[in-house]
């Protein structure tokens, strides 16, 4: 959303080029859970907080050894 805060932006361990973003939007009143992965350098970005429970993220952290576990 417009006038959100990016908490944390983090290149990938794995893939060169990959990196996540988090966003807060809760001082609109917001507290969705917004994560988001690039590919490209940041060029277009997936939205990946489907399923995570109501409440703004702060941080996260990708597994060490696999690409797929995200904390």
């Amino acid at each position: 959303p417009e006038q959100s805060y990016v908490a944390r932006l983090v290149a990938s361990r794995h893939a060169e080029g990959r990196v996540f973003a988090v966003v807060n939007h809760f001082k609109s009143g917001d507290f969705a859970p917004y994560l988001f992965r690039s590919e490209d350098r940041g060029a277009t970005w997936k939205p990946l907080a489907a399923g995570l429970p109501t409440g703004p993220l702060w941080s996260f952290a990708e597994c060490p050894r696999s690409a797929d576990l995200l904390f």
